[in-house]
């Protein structure tokens, strides 16, 4: 998984998009970080290995331009050109996506996927990830040349691809149906956010399951995968956004393009749901401040009967698996605790891993949390 912010509004969005990632990075991220803001109809963008302090040392991405934008940050610390946004193949379009495909990443969805990239590279158009994967490490994700790539950037090139030639007044439609269109062909356990350097104020999210919440204020729209990460200084109205949804926000607040997705149902976060997960992370976090938690370590029992559905209504859903929005009930949960002045975080180290690149074993780090 990942984290994400965006920021549409009256102010340069570098700076607010860093400081809100700087409160979240840690939940689910921290080692690969990008950024990218628009301004005067062309895209900035800057990435880097490592956390918010190293993409401030190694890039200018506090003083890229413009007054919207997202930034993103995964937990995986391989390789610069697997760092999100992607970008599309006009240069306009810039995408992050927090995914799993756990429970939805069949077959046929890798076959869809080289499918979309074959036919890109059947027009010239390769992939900028192919340049540090090795075939032999990513078998589902090759082109027919035998070049690897990573399964997000289609989804950049495909919204792309289909809004290139949209007309000016059209664009933030056309851009919000090309987001639809891509969650309809490739459903799994995401979400995306992307901004085009032919919309200035515009932020568009494509939802499946994943978590992200919107707080609107006097001028401005704060996106954050969650809430914790609004600025403290900031009063607006704070709101999540459902399942299988696309949305837009811009200065003027959110709307919403759609909340149904064709051929794929999640359930949303009930006040049902929403109770009974914050009743397990109590279990797991009251008095622990000698022993804090990672979200990958509350854990919580899940009974069948707490879903209203057994099962994901999806094309890709592998036999036996579920899709739930837990993630995004758990981030609701916190979020609700640190309204209350319950929840407290440090940052923790969970375990340590061999990098892929061959530099030296180093710890991976999450933020730990408990309650009053």
């Amino acid at each position: 998984m990942c984290v994400i912010a965006g920021y549409s509004g009256n102010k340069q969005a570098a700076p607010i998009l860093i400081e809100m990632m700087r409160k979240i990075e840690y939940f689910d991220g921290g080692y690969a970080t990008g950024i990218a803001t628009i301004h005067e109809g062309k895209l900035y963008v800057a990435k880097s290995i490592g956390d918010v302090e190293m993409l401030l040392r190694t890039t200018d991405a506090l003083n890229l331009p413009g007054t919207t934008g997202i930034i993103h940050s995964r937990p995986g610390h391989d390789y610069i050109s697997t760092a999100h946004p992607y970008v599309d193949a006009s240069g306009k379009l810039a995408l992050v996506e927090n995914g799993t495909r756990l429970g939805t990443a069949n077959e046929e969805f890798y076959a869809q996927l080289r499918e979309c990239m074959d036919n890109f590279l059947d027009r010239g158009i390769i992939a900028n990830t192919s340049y540090d994967i090795s075939p032999e490490n990513s078998p589902k994700t090759c082109t027919k040349d035998g070049k690897a790539f990573y399964y997000v950037e289609p989804f950049a090139l495909y919204i792309g691809d289909i809004v290139k030639d949209a007309p000016q007044e059209k664009m933030k439609e056309s851009l919000a149906l090309a987001v639809q269109k891509n969650h309809e062909r490739f459903p799994i356990d995401n979400i995306t956010v992307s901004i085009h350097a032919n919309l200035p104020d515009t932020v568009t999210v494509g939802t499946v399951s994943r978590p992200m919440s919107v707080m609107e204020a006097d001028g401005e729209t704060y996106l954050a995968s969650c809430a914790i990460a609004f600025p403290e200084n900031v009063k607006g109205k704070v709101s999540h956004l459902p399942q299988c949804s696309v949305s837009q926000i811009t200065p003027n607040g959110l709307e919403f393009f759609t909340k149904e997705l064709d051929g794929v149902r999640v359930e949303q976060v009930t006040d049902r749901v929403l109770q009974y997960f914050r009743t397990e992370l109590e279990k797991c976090l009251v008095g622990k401040k000698d022993k804090p938690a990672s979200i990958y370590e509350f854990a919580p029992a899940i009974p069948n009967d707490i879903w209203s559905e057994p099962m994901v209504d999806c094309k890709y859903a592998i036999e036996g698996q579920m899709l739930k929005p837990k993630t995004s009930a758990v981030y609701q949960a916190l979020w609700s605790f640190q309204q209350e002045g319950r929840l407290h975080s440090s940052l923790g180290c969970v375990c340590a891993r061999e990098n892929p690149s061959g530099w030296p074993k180093y710890d991976i780090y999450f933020t730990k949390f408990w309650l009053d």
